[in-house]
């Protein structure tokens, strides 16, 4: 397929491996683009590999960058607020477009940033609910501002694909001894508080040591059941991967790469 001849623009008559790929992400935004499927398609496939291979060395360097189903979500918002806000031809050059996503992005966090640099929690949580309320979304609107409905989308997804699950493995009765936990750590009354209850949004508190940092309820929670686990696995003499295969969790070592989803938007 790449050396397939574009058929149309500024690189017509070119092979498709010949063109820059910054031609490709411009074609892949517009309205038309899947009309041309070989060149969408290739375009597709170049853009995802990118992608991927950025990912994997940012994720060994400790940085977490947007997979290509967080870069195809935003786009896809963004083209949904486009036709919201009329910035869409012909009322808007494609220039104008382009000025009024760095407009966008320029309020979301206070300075230009190239989307590729955005990471896939907080950052994009914080551009995905202005997009949704460009697009005239009343999920966007509410979570717009709020990191705290990320953080809690992520951490409850963690309890109950995860942990829930390892307890269960260990424990014969996971709901009696979460319960317990609960009433132990945050004085909870299971009649009429659960997890999902536990506030998300981040507060300053002090240690022992009189040093502040920040955090929500539902992050103590989820970290106090990380530490009773990681005691419970010890007990049992497994590994980190093993407990999870056991315990049927998605399992992020090395070996579980490649099948793994990771954490949800």
């Amino acid at each position: 397929m790449s050396s397939q001849i574009v058929p149309f623009g500024k690189y017509q008559g070119k092979k498709f491996v010949e063109v820059p790929i910054s031609y490709l992400r411009w074609f892949r935004d517009q309205d038309w683009a899947e009309k041309w499927k070989d060149l969408y398609d290739y375009t597709e496939d170049v853009l995802r590999a990118e992608t991927e291979r950025k990912l994997k060395a940012f994720q060994n360097a400790g940085i977490w960058m947007m997979s290509p189903a967080h870069q195809k979500l935003l786009w896809s918002l963004w083209r949904n607020a486009c036709d919201a806000q009329m910035w869409r031809s012909p009322a808007c050059t494609l220039e104008e477009v382009e000025q009024h996503r760095k407009r966008v992005t320029l309020e979301v966090f206070g300075s230009p940033r190239s989307w590729k640099s955005i990471n896939q929690k907080e950052e994009f949580d914080k551009l995905k609910s202005r997009l949704e309320l460009l697009a005239g979304k009343v999920q966007g609107g509410i979570e717009d501002g709020h990191r705290e409905y990320g953080d809690q989308r992520r951490l409850l997804w963690k309890f109950h694909e995860v942990q829930y699950k390892c307890v269960a493995l260990y424990m014969p009765s996971p709901d009696k001894y979460l319960d317990r936990l609960l009433k132990e750590r945050f004085k909870v009354v299971r009649d009429w508080t659960c997890i999902e209850d536990l506030d998300a949004r981040p507060t300053i508190r002090t240690r022992k040591d009189g040093t502040a940092y920040e955090a929500s309820d539902l992050l103590l929670f989820i970290e106090t059941l990380d530490a009773r686990i990681n005691v419970m696995r010890n007990a049992a003499g497994d590994t980190i991967h093993e407990m999870k295969i056991k315990a049927g969790a998605p399992c992020v070592c090395v070996e579980c790469k490649k099948s793994n989803t990771g954490d949800p938007f």
